[in-house]
């Protein structure tokens, strides 16, 4: 659906059911834009003007590949038939422009926007770039107006068309890409606000309600809607939601005829909701960088010992001179434990839910600031990198984790170190002398509310 609610049709001449695209190869690599390239443009006009409010604005070309004309002695062969049902014959008419469903017509496009974006660059010095058709500017707000008139009017005496009905005026908060930027804070507070499109969020709502109701969904819809969730994720706030996609990448890489929606499955398509309506827009601050905070997490998983498990953290604040630290240690529940896949060792889950319990005890401290978070488990450091895991109970640890850290909100950097250099070693085997010799102020660990309810589902639940 388009962003007014009604059904959205595109007509592709299809290349590909003819063969042309195999017979056809090309080498060259196309460096596309994404929305992280806009909050960097962002970035470096605020760096650029301090003192100015910046607005953006964008301009898309109607019928865009058509306005790419083919080769002369390619028309011949470039031939689109239509049904004609008046007729109840077929019609075949000659095309002169570039084929959507033509393979090289990507790459033939691509060259003629970029070179007219580099023109405009160069020509006038406008902060402007591109995604295929979609192209945006950033520039202050009293020059806004007249960047955009500068690309438009460029375009026009090139022979290049946009689409008045599309254009977007400078605005401080404006779509680009199915994503909104927010610009109107940053002189008071330093922040950019980053957030999904809500038509965007309300399709992917409907299209997993519907699935839910007819208790049906196929692997070639599981994979559209894990593309959809991942791609807002990536806008709300980095590894958010990736975990709750688990069930649905299973039904997407499934080769059998089963399209029923077994419990995981309905549980992960759950989860994708309670994202989708829950977490909060993403917020880039363009405050001038501080020494990030270290954070030390560990856990203990030893047989015969009563505890049998804990986990302990670190935190080293360099807010202040001299820097102080301050830890914690916390014996782990049999009853969470048991929660988990059946196995010999649980060092990878405990290792993952140190996290969430140390950003849970800190958040008053940690808020708004940037983290090292070191972790001396390979496993346990790749799962929370990657947003999630492979295994159901990890991967219910680190959508806690994410959810915390979004919550507060704080900027995370997750790294592996030593065993033999993580100051959190002592904390999780319930040994602070160390700590406490280098002055490391004891801190009672405070447990994340979805670690307390045996609902997995309340486990997501912000």
């Amino acid at each position: 659906m388009g962003s007014d609610g009604k059904p959205k049709f595109r007509r592709i001449d299809d290349h590909t059911a003819g063969w042309v695209n195999l017979a056809a190869k090309r080498l060259q690599k196309i460096p596309m834009a994404s929305a992280d390239y806009i909050s960097t443009m962002i970035r470096a006009q605020a760096e650029a003007y301090p003192d100015s409010e910046l607005e953006l604005a964008t301009a898309d070309m109607k019928a865009a590949y058509r306005q790419v004309p083919l080769a002369e002695e390619d028309i011949r062969v470039a031939l689109t038939c239509i049904y004609n049902p008046d007729t109840s014959g077929v019609d075949i008419r000659e095309m002169f422009g570039q084929p959507f469903g033509a393979g090289h017509a990507v790459p033939n496009f691509y060259r003629f926007a970029e070179w007219f974006q580099r023109i405009v660059c160069r020509l006038y010095g406008i902060s402007c770039d591109h995604f295929f058709d979609d192209f945006w500017l950033v520039s202050r707000a009293d020059l806004a107006s007249h960047a955009l008139r500068c690309l438009l009017e460029t375009a026009a005496l090139l022979g290049i068309i946009f689409d008045p009905e599309k254009t977007q005026c400078p605005s401080p908060k404006t779509e680009i890409l199915g994503v909104i930027f927010d610009t109107s804070e940053i002189l008071s507070a330093g922040i950019i606000h980053v957030r999904p499109k809500p038509s965007r969020i309300k399709n992917l709502s409907i299209t997993i309600d519907e699935s839910l109701k007819r208790n049906s969904l196929s692997s070639t819809q599981a994979a559209s809607v894990v593309g959809k969730f991942g791609f807002l994720c990536s806008t709300m706030y980095g590894k958010v939601g990736r975990c709750a996609a688990l069930g649905v990448r299973a039904r997407q890489y499934w080769s059998g005829p089963e399209t029923s929606i077994d419990p995981p499955l309905k549980t992960s398509l759950n989860l994708m909701k309670e994202f989708l309506h829950h977490s909060p827009p993403r917020r880039i601050s363009l405050k001038p960088p501080v020494p990030p905070f270290i954070l030390y997490t560990d856990a203990s998983d030893v047989p015969g010992r009563i505890p049998r498990y804990g986990v302990g953290g670190v935190l080293v604040n360099t807010s202040t001179l001299p820097y102080t630290l301050s830890h914690f240690s916390f014996r782990v529940p049999e009853s969470w434990v048991q929660r988990w896949i059946p196995k010999e060792t649980y060092m990878g889950q405990l290792e993952i839910l140190a996290g969430p319990i140390a950003l849970h005890t800190w958040a008053s401290v940690l808020k708004d600031v940037r983290i090292l978070h070191f972790v001396d488990n390979d496993s346990a450091s790749a799962s929370l990198v990657k947003g999630y895991s492979p295994r159901s109970d990890s991967c219910a640890l680190v959508g806690i984790y994410w959810l915390r850290a979004s919550s507060i909100p704080v900027d995370i950097y997750i790294d592996r170190v030593e065993s033999k250099s993580n100051l959190s070693d002592g904390p999780s085997r319930f040994d602070c002398l160390l700590l406490e010799r280098l002055g490391s102020t004891p801190t009672p660990a405070l447990i994340p509310p979805e670690l307390l309810n045996e609902d997995p589902l309340s486990w997501f639940s912000p």
